[in-house]
């Protein structure tokens, strides 16, 4: 099984991804995009992770527009596309931004960082859920 948004879609094989970057690459030529996650490193994966500078009411009426099913998810900011490859689906998962480098930072998975993108992301939500639970509102900082 692909993602978890369709029941229709399959895994992301290393065999198709050419095929299918060329295919993503001409979808967005007009936005400013880039993947996250771990396609195209040569394994299977579930779906393909996007971030893109857009928001959701842009790339809804897109998706319309060209037929593709798809699905919004507001709390995340991300629609979910149900996306053609031969003669299948795969899961296109695109996180909206205003802000592509910060998006970088956050969620890429860099071949050379020794952080993966997804365990940064945990990092701070933790961070903030921790500031926001400090009962007595005092702050404590160390140097690591």
């Amino acid at each position: 099984m692909g993602g978890n948004a369709f029941n229709t879609t399959i895994p992301v094989k290393p065999e198709i991804w050419d095929e299918l970057n060329v295919e993503i690459t001409h979808l967005l030529s007009a936005y400013d995009w880039d993947y996250i996650g771990s396609v195209g490193q040569g394994r299977e994966v579930g779906d393909v992770d996007v971030i893109i500078k857009s928001s959701l009411g842009i790339l809804s009426n897109l998706f319309t527009n060209i037929g593709y099913r798809y699905k919004i998810f507001k709390g995340f900011n991300q629609i979910s596309v149900e996306f053609p490859i031969h003669d299948s689906f795969i899961q296109l998962d695109l996180m909206c931004t205003e802000n592509m480098n910060w998006s970088r930072w956050v969620y890429k998975n860099s071949p050379t960082s020794r952080i993966k993108g997804r365990y940064r992301t945990t990092l701070i939500m933790a961070t903030v859920v921790g500031r926001t639970q400090n009962e007595d509102k005092t702050e404590q900082y160390s140097v690591l």
